[in-house]
């Protein structure tokens, strides 16, 4: 099961008005049903003077590909449209070869920039996919950051 910050490769993903292409996904939130997603572009045509992060006004989150992690084109992750791809979806790809997951390749900083970026839509956004999303305790650190944060306040006298 993807994690939160996997990317998905989707090989002929098709879009609403029926056109398929490869594309790539990252993950915002997976439950036991579904994940949610946003897609991915290398085409800048539409993102010209985009700085890096967020351009709430261009709708597009930008990872440049000198400070990516993953990434090897510049790319351009596309807001507010979320995707949701079931279990049984990712489950029948993963079989098929036609979803290809990569484990964990954005950092824990790089997808909360995403997410803080995706705020500025939330109106866009289904009120069942922004709970997922930003549920309480989504956003909250996990227990290994909160201890790693403890370790540099206990000091041990001797």
């Amino acid at each position: 099961m993807p994690k939160i910050g996997d990317v998905l490769f989707y090989k002929d993903f098709e879009f609403e008005d029926g056109s398929k292409s490869d594309k790539l996904f990252v993950v915002v939130v997976c439950s036991k049903d579904a994940c949610l997603v946003l897609k991915t572009t290398t085409n800048n045509r539409l993102y010209q003077d985009v700085k890096d992060g967020c351009n709430a006004q261009k709708k597009v989150f930008f990872i440049p590909k000198k400070k990516s992690e993953f990434f090897d084109l510049d790319t351009y992750v596309q807001f507010p449209q979320l995707f949701e791809i079931t279990v049984l979806e990712l489950l029948r790809g993963g079989l098929s070869k036609a979803i290809k997951r990569y484990d964990s390749v954005l950092s824990d900083q790089r997808l909360q920039l995403i997410k803080d970026c995706l705020k500025y839509f939330k109106n866009d956004i289904s009120s069942q996919h922004w709970d997922q999303i930003f549920s309480k305790g989504k956003d909250s650190p996990s227990n290994n950051s909160l201890q790693k944060l403890a370790s540099k306040f206990n000091t041990k006298k001797e």
